[in-house]
Formats: structure tokens, sequence, C-alpha cells
């Protein structure tokens, strides 16, 4: 058991998500997180509902608390003290003014990587469309010649709100046209190595 500010493996990461996958809960926008007093429960209670999203669901993984207070606190940064999809992003990637603090990127997908697509923020349009990260589980069929997200299985949990139960598992195909529709490398799916300590 870790206090939720060290992150386990990605090994462990792996094994603790695959405990909830199609076990219960909802996905419940803002909430969920890794609470070390419950280390087995990755649901929190808002509203008169138990739930988590996806960021809360990874922090469960990973048994690192969600709010931290400090992170990701740079000049580039959407969200600072509290980890959701873009600031676990942010921070791992110094084009836009990461640290590294939590996370690093990565190229070669692998159990326990993160999968990001990050939200996208065009204001002059007025448009705005939420990220969302995943967990990789399996990517034995990725091909580096050819990549495809298609070829990597993940658990994640995704909305809406009340979509029932909270993780469960998908393939990439639709962020292979997510990167389609959305070519720019802010707008591209990536990847996230949480760095996990000794």
């Amino acid at each position: 058991m870790t206090d939720g500010d060290t992150p386990c493996s990605a090994e462990e990461a792996v094994t603790r998500m695959l405990s909830v996958e199609g076990n219960g809960g909802q996905y419940l926008l803002g909430t969920g997180t890794y609470d070390p007093r419950h280390p087995g429960v990755p649901w929190t209670f808002r509203d008169g509902k138990w739930g988590s999203d996806c960021a809360g669901a990874i922090c469960f993984a990973y048994r690192i608390r969600r709010s931290r207070c400090g992170f990701n606190d740079q000049s580039q940064a959407t969200v600072c003290d509290d980890l959701n999809v873009d600031s676990l992003l942010e921070d791992a990637d110094p084009r836009r003014g990461g640290h590294l603090e939590l996370g690093e990127l990565a190229t070669i997908p692998a159990p326990g990587i993160l999968l990001i697509t990050p939200t996208i923020r065009i204001p002059e349009k007025q448009f705005y469309m939420m990220g969302h990260v995943r967990l990789i589980i399996d990517a034995t069929k990725w091909n580096p010649a050819a990549p495809k997200w298609a070829d990597v299985i993940y658990l994640e949990c995704h909305g809406p709100n009340g979509h029932r139960p909270g993780v469960t598992r998908n393939h990439g195909a639709s962020v292979d046209q997510h990167d389609a529709v959305w070519p720019k490398w802010n707008h591209r799916a990536a990847m996230v190595r949480i760095r996990s300590r000794p």
C-alpha cells in the first residue's frame, strides 16, 4: 500500500484496474481517486451517487491521490493542484511546460502506460472537447512499422454520466479516428508512462 503520493508499479496498476473491470460503479465526472483508508475502492460519493471518471480511475490504479497541491504548477498549465487528463499530459510533456514530476512521454505502448486524448480548446471558434485517459493492458499486436491504436487494448472509465459499469475494456480504433480528425501534435493522442518510485 502507498500513502497516495507515491505511484505503484505499472504491473500493480494493471492488476488493480482489472480488479474493477465490469465490477460495479458508474462514470461520474469529477469523482474517483485513491484513498489509502479504502485502497480497494475506486468510487467516491457525490450527489447521492458512487462513481469515478477516467482520471479518478487512473488515480485508483496507480494508488495516487487526485488532489495534489503544487502538481503541474507551471506557466502553460490548464489545470494544477489536481490530477486530470490535461494535468497528467502537461506534466509529462516539456513542450507543454511539464516538469516530469509524475510521468514522462512514451513512444511504445505497454501495459500500464496511459493513452491520452487531450482536451481541445479553440476559443476563437468557441469550441471545447473534453479529453480522456485510458490504461493500456495489452499491446502485443502493436506494429511499430505500421502503428495503429486499434491494436492496443485498454481499460477505461468513460461517460456519459451514469454509464455503467464504471470500468470497461476497449480497443483504440476510436483513437485512430480522433487522430485523423485532429492531426496537430497538441491535439493528437499521446502516451504517458507513470514513473513509479522504488
